[in-house]
């Protein structure tokens, strides 16, 4: 097998570089594993062997490239490693992609066929995938007929010559989200006519499937299997999409109304907001913008500022459209440190350590200097989704209700939870609690978890019942976060009891509840932390947006510390934790004897936990 392109090349690199993560627990930058790579087989650098292609994928099965790329590695990382498994894993990845690939080509017909209604339907959807894959016509025309199932433009020609029907449509349409990381079509089945079209074109165009253009992706939302009308609806969408993108775009929108509108749904209502076609072009360029976040392989910080600087300017250039605004926090703020700090943690270096338990130390910093580049674009794309709403900004659909009919439910209500995130983070306590709260209003169920951030604000501003929002139909469920926040309001209270309660639900579910008070805890590296949310990290996050809390409440930070620095509560905690971790991780591979022994000393642990937190609260 050889390497034609660099997108190949590249692709068997990043097959390796997952491979040796997942071996190692040492994550290498893309960039310098196509360098390592490079290097290992005899090439000046990675330039050099790109200018060289073809290049065979057997040079990484010799003996010597291997032993060569293990030393580098050794010298750059302080690590042994035998990367020549790796790299045959990695080739042979690529030599199963094509094979799979080749082999759904010859059985294109297994998957069915479709007929277009006349020639003339046919060369119109040809021209489509003529511009947008800037093709030869003779090309377009052959990736079409095989799209359809037929081996030749003459076989289309002659089925649409015989009596049978049209079609089959696709009943469903394409209006399927954008994911650049869908399974292909001979990973599940070549039924799905969406995957056929990706298989085809990488096919044709001898390219991995996700090395495609995205212009080849977004082939699949082009009704290719509907009538020829709904095609050309969508492909007059999505051309508009690519001229905004390229900045080709000569026309002009002038108020929010050339963007979207309103309807009252029948059933229950509720309003709905509504595109426009201009509006689902200029929404779907933000989309195409931010799929970059996804199918980059590049440094993730140049990446992300390319990103940020291109939804910028797509909002400065549609400023009566608040949508490129929502695109830009809700997508963003993550990226600039607003959000839960735990949802960044990597896995330990060790194999199967678990995650890494803390925050950055920087993120105390960051996220109050990246605070404010997301609230002021955060409330003028509000008030615009108000005017639009004609103030009637409770009264909305279900955010997960169908995108029918050019309806958009999502990003009105996701822009309140992360606008009001970052109000918090900026201390406008008043300006967040009336976005969460909105927010909180309208979104059944809290999927995204602003009661998290609500509990927080309950605390600041002295307002507001924190366990409202830990009830449930059938129980009260409150996890560390929740308890913790319910276990400083008691104490403020004087609801000793309560505090006491809610104290010793936190700190069993999350040692970092007690750390926050004092210090690491000297054994926590034999804990294994599997979930983020019970992370130290969780806890450094709830601790950091307090901060305020602190400073008017000093009495409270007090107890908790003189708490959270026994001696016998921090020993009985440790080895509570560690009595778990073993329960849950060991408890799944050993014997009946070793788990009821296990078991035996989670709870011998438990109990000293809550005599140790007993004697203190007396």
């Amino acid at each position: 097998m050889q390497f034609l392109s660099k997108e190949a090349y590249n692709a068997f690199a990043n097959h390796f570089r997952i491979e040796f993560e997942l071996a190692t627990q040492i994550a290498i930058k893309p960039s310098k594993t196509r360098e390592l790579l490079a290097r290992a087989a005899g090439f000046k650098s990675h330039n050099n062997l790109i200018s060289s292609l073809p290049v065979s994928a057997e040079l990484w099965r010799q003996d010597e490239v291997s032993t060569s790329l293990d030393e580098s590695i050794r010298s750059a990382h302080g690590v042994t490693a035998v990367t020549k498994p790796l790299l045959t894993q990695a080739i042979l990845k690529i030599e199963s992609t094509i094979a799979a690939s080749t082999s759904f080509l010859k059985e294109i017909k297994s998957g069915g066929t479709f007929k277009p209604a006349s020639r003339q339907d046919f060369l119109t959807v040809a021209n489509s995938l003529e511009s947008l894959l800037s093709l030869p016509s003779q090309d377009a025309k052959l990736i079409l007929a095989q799209i359809y199932g037929h081996a030749s433009v003459d076989d289309v020609y002659a089925a649409i010559a015989s009596t049978s029907p049209a079609g089959p449509y696709d009943v469903h349409g394409y209006q399927r989200a954008y994911d650049n990381h869908v399974k292909l079509a001979y990973d599940i089945g070549g039924e799905l006519r969406e995957n056929r079209i990706l298989t085809v074109i990488a096919g044709f165009l001898r390219k991995e499937p996700s090395q495609l253009p995205k212009q080849a992706w977004s082939i699949r939302n082009l009704h290719v299997y509907d009538p020829v009308e709904l095609h050309l609806a969508a492909y007059e969408t999505l051309s508009k999409t690519y001229e905004i993108l390229d900045g080709t775009y000569d026309g002009r929108a002038n108020t929010l109304d050339d963007y979207a509108y309103v309807e009252a749904d029948l059933d229950d209502g509720q309003m709905q907001m509504c595109l426009t076609k201009l509006g689902r072009s200029v929404l779907d360029a933000a989309a195409e913008i931010t799929a970059d976040l996804k199918r980059s392989d590049g440094e993730w910080h140049e990446i992300v500022h390319s990103v940020e600087s291109r939804l910028s300017k797509l909002a400065d250039e549609h400023p009566e459209n608040p949508w490129p605004k929502a695109v830009y926090v809700t997508t963003l703020s993550n990226y600039f440190w607003q959000t839960e700090w735990s949802n960044n943690l990597e896995m330990s270096a060790t194999l199967n350590a678990g995650l890494e338990p803390d925050s950055n130390p920087l993120y105390k910093q960051l996220t109050y200097q990246f605070a404010d580049m997301f609230t002021t674009v955060a409330q003028q794309a509000l008030q615009q989704f108000y005017a639009l709403l004609n103030n009637n900004k409770d009264k909305v659909g279900d955010h997960r209700s169908s995108t029918a009919n050019n309806c958009e439910p999502f990003y009105y209500p996701a822009l309140l939870f992360y606008a009001g995130i970052t109000f918090l983070n900026s201390r406008d306590y008043e300006s967040a609690y009336e976005y969460l709260s909105l927010h909180y209003k309208i979104v059944k169920g809290d999927n995204f978890g602003a009661r998290y951030y609500l509990a927080v604000l309950a605390l600041l501003r002295a307002k507001g019942t924190i366990k409202s929002f830990f009830k449930y139909p059938d129980k009260e469920y409150v996890d560390c976060w929740g308890a913790l926040c319910l276990a400083i309001h008691s104490y403020k209270e004087g609801l000793t009891l309560e505090a006491k309660k809610y104290f010793s639900e936190a700190i069993k579910q999350n040692f970092g509840a007690c750390e926050v008070f004092s210090s690491p805890l000297k054994d926590r590296k034999i804990v294994k932390i599997m979930d983020s949310s019970n992370a130290p990290a969780a806890m450094q996050h709830l601790y950091f947006l307090l901060t305020t809390f602190w400073e008017e409440n000093p009495n409270v930070l007090a107890f908790f510390k003189r708490l959270s620095t026994s001696l016998p509560v921090t020993r009985a905690l440790s080895s509570y934790h560690i009595a778990k971790s073993n329960k849950v991780g060991l408890g799944l591979i050993a014997s009946t004897s070793e788990r009821l022994r296990l078991e035996q000393a989670f709870e011998t642990a438990n109990t000293a936990l809550d005599i140790a937190t007993h004697k203190y609260w007396q």
